[in-house]
């Protein structure tokens, strides 16, 4: 991804984020599983593959009032992605990513209660490692991604208990993390997500 796309993405990230951390409610650690996988665009006709590969997230989160049952929930988080199967069998590719998640969280209870929630929101994720296993040899193929930044879709739901909660998520990634050099498609992260957070601060 060339610079000059690179810092208008970044600016309109930083608009986003600032007035929630300003104004943040309520300020926690998250942590949880991912399994995660690329999916051809446009799909192929494979014998295997891609599979899914396990990884961890692990992060914090900023969450801000925006009406009385919804908040905006800014997420700052490493996730371990990737996927195995990917040309052959036997390969795996592991994908370590800094990730953003802005969301658009509505409560189905009362503030400040315990019960359940829906949200929904674009996922900012930056790269940070990716590297190639195959037959016993490991490389460093960071520099062979189309993009080392992807903006995701992320759909999910929780429940809260007092100032824990237990979240499943679904990401949808919108851009090309790599190019099939037979096929031409595109490659495109997918990720669901189980995760934990606990409120370490709360504004009263």
């Amino acid at each position: 991804m060339k610079p000059r796309l690179i810092l208008p993405g970044a600016l309109a990230l930083a608009a986003v984020l600032s007035p929630t951390m300003a104004a943040a409610q309520e300020v926690g650690i998250a942590g949880g599983w991912n399994t995660a996988t690329l999916v051809f665009d446009p799909a192929q006709d494979r014998v295997q593959g891609p599979e899914h590969r396990p990884g961890f997230l692990v992060g914090a989160f900023v969450r801000s009032p925006l009406h009385r049952r919804a908040d905006v929930r800014a997420e700052f988080l490493v996730s371990q992605k990737g996927v195995k199967e990917l040309f052959r069998f036997g390969d795996e590719l592991v994908l370590t990513d800094f990730e953003v998640p802005v969301l658009i969280q509505v409560n189905l209870h009362q503030p400040d209660a315990s019960g359940g929630h829906l949200f929904a929101g674009p996922t900012f994720a930056f790269t940070m490692a990716a590297t190639y296993h195959d037959e016993g040899t490991s490389e460093d193929v960071k520099g062979d991604l189309d993009g080392t930044t992807d903006v995701g879709l992320t759909v999910g739901g929780g429940v809260r208990f007092g100032i824990a909660s237990v979240d499943a998520r679904y990401t949808w990634g919108l851009t090309s993390v790599l190019t099939d050099g037979d096929t031409g498609a595109s490659l495109k992260n997918q990720t669901f997500s189980v995760s934990a957070s606990v409120a370490l601060w709360r504004r009263r």
